[in-house]
């Protein structure tokens, strides 16, 4: 399960990692069954940004488990959706751009190729 977060626009980019500064604390109530949540861990995840289509960078994924229902929650920044390498931002403009007409296109299942046809515009 996902929790989203909301982080600040504080983020350090370096040349292949993104790290949010001064996060803010993370939750400690399970969404599921409000038992106490205990950070678990962390992961690295990649992502894509707006200003820096075409570079994959690696942000790291704060874990929280519930002691009460032992279900484990990443708990993501504002500008990720669960299971997605391209942030928000990203997402949005290409649907509003591919949404403008013809020159881009049907729908690929390829979010660069739709930039690719539709950044431009």
């Amino acid at each position: 399960m996902s929790i989203l977060q909301r982080m600040g626009l504080n983020l350090n980019i370096g040349s292949d990692e993104i790290e949010v500064v001064n996060p803010p604390e993370p939750p400690r109530v399970c969404p599921k069954c409000h038992g106490k949540l205990i950070k678990w861990g962390s992961y690295q995840r990649e992502v894509t940004l707006e200003a820096h289509l075409g570079r994959v960078f690696k942000i790291r994924v704060r874990r929280m488990r519930c002691k009460k229902c032992g279900v484990t929650h990443a708990v993501l920044p504002h500008f990720l959706a669960p299971h997605q390498h391209f942030a928000t931002s990203v997402r949005q403009k290409l649907v509003e751009k591919w949404a403008l007409g013809p020159r881009c296109g049907a729908w690929p299942p390829n979010f660069t190729a739709v930039w690719t046809r539709c950044a431009a515009g």
